[in-house]
């Protein structure tokens, strides 16, 4: 199995190479999920391939981010880059960018980023068929539901098995940018999550402590785990070089208590967590970084630095392999063409959270999502009312696809022809299903080419990133048709743990989470995933004149009751001012 090793900065690459790492993993200038790293330029990043070829150590470049459409030329350029250097691989996260690359550098090893959120066999096998060699897994999945994806992925896996853990599932976390415009899925996190979130005796209920499969790494290899990933390129060299260590001591079947404190002492969150791995959830997978924490990494950083001082040769001279050779790149063009949606005003689309929020008058309506609990009855009564019915698959799967699939065949026979997918894993599902898809919230379309990708998996519409600004969805081309997230409170966060210190059997009200400022989160339980919703519903009945160049509005309906959600349909269709407490979103002022 290969170790792969963060590289922040030139320091940390030389300790991850120097204490055995097989490859590393590493930022250029721009459009990677560590921003804030010291990362590596043009010059730097040149000499870094130079100094990991020559030790025979492979080196993949992040291009991890979502892109807008004008910064795709800039994009490009840095494929174009790597092509030059023999950069091994690209991780990437949006959709447009493999597309992209797979335009210009065909013959580029693409990795798709843990960002995708690709969790299931079908959402492997779809990254496959697209031209990707490897996926990065979600840090949620237990030993189990790896086996099953491992079993039949056509595509290698890699795997993290040590450091931080997000509480959020990769790629589904908003919560950085609604809040201070910082965005996630951009490389600016500010980490939020590790702020004061009160639920019940919990106080710190976003923060995970960190991974660490170390000691199972004989079983992850019999589990058919091909890479096995260290986090960590905002961290200290000190750290690359005793996780590496670790690493390599265990893939050899070595104990050494010593590294082990050690590696605690470096960086932990209150120790280490297997929770997920071991399908093991609850409170024990909090945790909080304590001044303990901080004191005893100073401890220990003498000791670890010297383990990457000194340079041993990893191959005899005459045996290193050749440089390799730099890959062709194909020039593209670039062009601005706006998307033409018919004349007449978008339509109105809604998306319930249960059946029973569904109002009785439903005029302004073109299309209704509902859960995939939903009796095939209701389907069928809301097709009798002149609408047409998509079914909404979950974004949290878990270990749930084949159950899903079985319930989509079934909805399936009894009419439904479309489903909304927020995830590649969804889509596959529904494909599998021959049903029409809807790529729904969750699918993070921030540019033209995403919408171009989704339309060649068969994607009859898509709804766009709810961190677009209105006229950066003016400028979107293609001819996908496309949708806005036009009302209410945007999911913040897909969980797989709860925050919650109650027992679901004893969970009877709605909980919430409260943050240093007193302001509430809804929290919502849908069967094996949860969801924290922002603390205001975003509006925009009364500026819809400001929306250009999309086909749909999406009315999002989550913790409303039946008559609150007539009131926002008739709001709606009026275009009234909005009463009381509410938000525009990042439509006018943006992420960064």
């Amino acid at each position: 199995m290969e170790i792969l090793a963060p590289a922040g900065s030139p320091e940390a690459l030389r300790a991850a190479v120097r204490c055995g790492a097989d490859a590393v993993y590493l930022g250029g200038p721009a459009f990677n999920a560590r921003r804030n790293a010291a990362n590596f330029d043009e010059t730097s990043l040149a000499r870094a391939v130079a100094y990991c070829r020559d030790r025979n150590v492979k080196v993949y470049l992040t291009l991890n981010t979502l892109v807008r459409d004008r910064e795709l030329p800039a994009v490009c350029a840095l494929i174009e880059t790597a092509c030059k250097l023999g950069i091994d691989a690209l991780i990437v996260q949006d959709l447009g960018v493999a597309k992209l690359a797979r335009a210009c550098a065909p013959e580029m090893p693409l990795h798709a980023s843990t960002q995708m959120s690709v969790q299931t066999a079908a959402g492997a096998a779809l990254l496959a068929e697209r031209g990707f060699s490897r996926l990065v897994l979600p840090r949620e999945l237990s030993k189990k539901e790896l086996l099953a994806i491992a079993a039949s992925a056509p595509l290698e896996l890699e795997l993290f098995v040590h450091g931080a853990l997000c509480v959020s599932v990769s790629g589904q976390c908003l919560l950085s940018a609604v809040l201070g415009r910082r965005s996630g899925n951009r490389g600016l996190c500010a980490q939020p999550c590790r702020l004061p979130f009160a639920q019940g005796t919990q106080h710190h209920a976003l923060s995970l402590k960190d991974l660490s499969l170390i000691e199972s790494l004989p079983e992850l290899e019999k589990l058919g785990i091909r890479s096995l990933k260290i986090e960590g390129r905002m961290k200290r060299p000190e750290y690359v070089a005793a996780a590496v260590c670790a690493c390599k001591k265990a893939q050899r079947g070595e104990t050494d208590p010593l590294l082990t404190e050690q590696l605690r002492k470096v960086f932990s969150r209150s120790g280490f967590t297997r929770g997920y791995y071991e399908g093991q959830l609850g409170q024990n997978l909090f945790g909080l970084r304590q001044k303990e924490d901080v004191t005893a990494a100073r401890e220990v950083l003498p000791a670890l630095a010297s383990l990457y001082q000194d340079e041993s040769p990893r191959l005899r001279m005459e045996a290193l392999p050749s440089a390799r050779a730099a890959l062709p790149f194909r020039p593209i063009e670039f062009k601005t063409t706006c998307f033409a949606p018919a004349e007449a005003a978008p339509v109105f689309h809604a998306r319930f959270a249960s059946a029973e929020q569904v109002p009785d008058t439903l005029s302004p309506l073109a299309r209704c999502v509902l859960p995939l609990d939903t009796p095939a009855a209701v389907f069928s009564q809301m097709r009798k009312r002149g609408l047409e019915t998509a079914l909404e698959i979950p974004r949290g799967i878990f270990g749930a696809e084949r159950e899903i699939l079985s319930r989509l065949k079934v909805l399936k026979d009894n009419g439904v022809r479309l489903a909304a997918a927020g995830t590649l894993d969804g889509l596959a599902l529904a494909k599998q299903a021959d049903l029409s898809v809807s790529a729904g919230f969750g699918m993070n379309v921030c540019n033209s080419r995403s919408l171009s990708l989704l339309e060649e998996l068969g994607a009859t519409d898509a709804l766009l990133s709810c961190e677009l600004m209105l006229p950066q969805i003016a400028d979107l081309g293609g001819t996908l048709p496309r949708g806005l997230f036009a009302y209410g409170r945007i999911p913040l966060m897909l969980l797989r743990n709860c925050p919650s210190p109650v027992p679901c059997a004893a969970c009877k009200e709605k909980p919430f989470l409260t943050d240093r400022k007193g302001v509430r989160f809804p929290l919502i339980c849908n069967g094996g995933q949860r969801e924290l919703l922002n603390s205001r519903s975003l509006y925009l009945a009364d500026r819809l004149g400001d929306v250009r160049n999309v086909s749909y509005l999406l009315l999002y309906f989550t913790t409303e009751t039946k008559r609150e959600c007539g009131e926002i349909l008739r709001a709606y269709q009026e275009g009234r001012a909005p009463e009381g407490a509410f938000t525009r979103g990042l439509y006018y002022r943006g992420v960064e």
